[in-house]
């Protein structure tokens, strides 16, 4: 009896210790914020990247870009520099003469001697010329450059995804992108656009929404590739590929391998 008496005892004081000694979080640690508004324009589909190599603490911002709707035909590629705490002026990368949409953001830094300010590139998905194209911009830590298009294609060129690397001291880009039922590749390589590379010419599948990383391990130009693929109606599949660049551009393709079987779709 007197030790039941003292496990109550010891349960209450336990009991009583926590309760007096839990608080509520304070406002300041959990509180969210409005990042970006506007009474003139729709703000959507915002994309950052604060680093291309490694995850970096000591790097102060992150690059940002976004779409700005003013109609339904009218849309804006916005760019802005991010700090935890601060946004840097906007700068608009397109016009409103057109849809621009779909930003992807590659945001190069090497090591931890530059904080802030590190070169970096977007793409993005525009009809200006008629048909979805791709278009290209890059930073240079001073401004950015006017936008180009990565390919004369007069099919359409839909869901970009860009990646940075580094070969021969020189900062590169790697862009994947949907055009047909197919997934291709385009090197930036030392400056100069290489040849789109059809990565799925021997799937007869539906390839879509392409995704490409940098592999966390091996060289600086490794990567992977992942996309989807349509099976039937009801099912899809993801899909990965593993490719190297060689020194001189080039790409080198080690395996392909799937991490989904198709029992159930993966939207």
């Amino acid at each position: 009896m007197k030790s039941k008496i003292i496990s109550l005892l010891l349960l209450f004081f336990i009991k009583f210790l926590f309760i007096n000694n839990c608080f509520s979080q304070i406002g300041n640690v959990d509180t969210s914020h409005i990042l970006l508004e506007s009474p003139v324009y729709d703000i959507r589909n915002p994309q950052f990247d604060k680093t291309g190599t490694s995850l970096n603490y000591s790097i102060k911002d992150c690059l940002l870009a976004y779409e700005k709707w003013s109609s339904g035909m009218n849309s804006l590629i916005a760019v802005r520099f991010m700090k935890y705490n601060s946004l840097s002026p906007e700068i608009l990368l397109t016009d409103e003469s057109s849809l621009n949409i779909k930003p992807s953001v590659a945001y190069f830094i090497e090591q931890s001697t530059q904080p802030e300010n590190n070169p970096g590139a977007i793409v993005y998905q525009t009809n200006r010329n008629g048909n979805w194209d791709i278009y290209f911009s890059s930073y240079n830590m001073v401004s950015w450059s006017v936008p180009i298009a990565i390919s004369a294609d007069t099919a359409d060129e839909i869901e970009p995804c860009i990646s940075p690397y580094k070969i021969n001291n020189a900062l590169n880009f790697m862009v994947t992108y949907k055009k047909g039922n197919d997934i291709y590749l385009k090197n930036f390589f030392n400056g100069v656009w290489m040849n789109e590379f059809n990565i799925t010419m021997n799937d007869t599948s539906d390839c879509f929404s392409p995704v490409i990383s940098k592999s966390p391990i091996g060289s600086n130009g490794e990567f992977f590739v992942a996309y989807n693929r349509r099976i039937n109606s009801n099912s899809n599949q993801i899909t990965y590929q593993r490719l190297i660049v060689n020194s001189d551009g080039s790409l080198n393709f080690l395996f392909t391998n799937n991490i989904a079987q198709p029992k159930h779709k993966i939207i």
